[in-house]
This record gives C-alpha cells, sequence and structure tokens, in this order.
C-alpha cells in the first residue's frame, strides 16, 4: 500500500521497531494483491512472523487487517471482517 498514514496511527506508538518493520513490510506487499489474495497473504505473513519467534498482540493483527481492507469495497470488507471473526474464534478453541 502506498498511503503510509497508517504508521502516524497512536496504536503503533509502543510497538516494537522489528514488528513496525515487518507491518510496513506486510502492507506495502499487499498494495500489490487483489482482494481474494489479502486473507491468505495475511495469514502466510503471519505464519511467516510466528516461525520468527514474532508474535502479533490481537490489537496489532486487528490494526494491520484494518490497514490491509482499505482497498477493499465495503461488502469485501464485510466478508473479510466475518472471515476474521470465525478464524479467531475457531483459533480460540
Amino acid at each position: 500500500m502506498n498511503n503510509n498514514s497508517w504508521m502516524n496511527d497512536p496504536a503503533l506508538k509502543n510497538i516494537d521497531p522489528m514488528k513496525l518493520q515487518i507491518l510496513s513490510s506486510i502492507a506495502n506487499e499487499a498494495g500489490n494483491k487483489n482482494t481474494n489474495e489479502l486473507l491468505p497473504f495475511f495469514m502466510s505473513a503471519m505464519n511467516q512472523a510466528n516461525d520468527k519467534g514474532i508474535s502479533f498482540s490481537s490489537p496489532e493483527r486487528e490494526l494491520l487487517m484494518n490497514i490491509l481492507m482499505q482497498k477493499l469495497a465495503p461488502e469485501e470488507r464485510q466478508k473479510a471482517e466475518t472471515i476474521i471473526r470465525m478464524a479467531s474464534a475457531f483459533q480460540k478453541k
């Protein structure tokens, strides 16, 4: 995503610089993805970070998903949010 205004979000004020770099990289790469590729891309990126011993809190993941979903149409965004809620509920079990 070329619009980096999200980096001014107050929620990022106390984030680890390494995590911020990863978030920035993910957001930039997401700009090249079509809407069908965003969720699998996000899940893959989170798994790669976990493999490196880097985990993101729920608010950090939520912020990243909001960034990735900025380019989605309202109905696509609603579908993505539903899928994310379902995946989160499944993950908690």
